[in-house]
């Protein structure tokens, strides 16, 4: 039989004052957090000036851009989402072939760059790349910017880029690696946490919505495929 209770009951509960010390403890941690993983601060793609000082300045260094993004995803940087950043780092990787080939990067006569130096710069404008994105590599490599004014100038406003009459402007991202094969491109996503199983809109059909490993496949880019079922797709 349930028992009956007669007079005063005492029940245990958090007062006050206990409530807000652990609020305040959580809030400390949470600044802690903040402090050791600056990247919490701000918005998921956005990165403070100083951090993209510090990502060219080791990009200069000769830093590996993967461990670049892996470090800045480690103070919770979400740097697959920041165009600029990603853009810059496959523009300064890219060139660094170029000027492994052709070290001189101006023409003879010094008012411009040199041939190849300047083929490159087209072709990045035509994968998507920002000018500004372009700008910073070929400055990070040595390019004097003061020599050139008219032409960075023309750079930083993407003045030269061939028009492309498709759906939408071409954009150097995530989805145009991978739909282009761009193996050493894609990896870089991925390093910086970019999810491997993400759907992205087809070039065929904007109103369609397809995984990044059936774009690739549908390139018939293996490497790709290997990179992505790799990372979990």
């Amino acid at each position: 039989q349930a028992q009956l209770f007669v007079g005063e009951k005492r029940v245990q509960g958090i007062g006050k004052t206990t409530r807000e010390a652990r609020y305040a403890a959580a809030a400390a941690a949470l600044a802690k957090l903040k402090a050791v993983m600056p990247g919490m601060k701000v918005e998921p793609g956005l990165v403070p000036p100083d951090w993209v000082a510090w990502m060219r300045e080791n990009t200069v260094r000769g830093v590996d851009c993967e461990q670049i993004v892996a470090t800045l995803r480690g103070k919770g940087f979400h740097t697959e989402k920041n165009p600029y950043c990603m853009q810059y780092l496959i523009c300064f990787r890219s060139l660094d072939y170029v000027k492994m080939m052709y070290p001189e990067p101006l023409n003879a006569n010094g008012n411009g760059l040199s041939p190849r130096w300047a083929e490159w710069v087209l072709e990045h404008q035509n994968i998507g790349a920002d000018g500004v994105a372009i700008r910073d590599a070929l400055t990070d490599h040595g390019v004097n910017a003061e020599l050139l004014p008219h032409y960075m100038q023309e750079l930083a406003q993407n003045v030269g880029a061939e028009v492309r009459k498709t759906w939408r402007a071409k954009l150097l991202d995530f989805w145009s690696c991978v739909c282009d094969g761009r193996e050493e491109d894609v990896e870089l996503y991925l390093f910086a946490g970019f999810p491997a199983d993400a759907s992205g809109k087809a070039a065929h059909d904007p109103s369609m919505e397809l995984p990044a490993l059936h774009h690739a496949a549908a390139g018939g880019h293996d490497g790709v495929c290997a990179l992505l079922l790799n990372a979990g797709a």
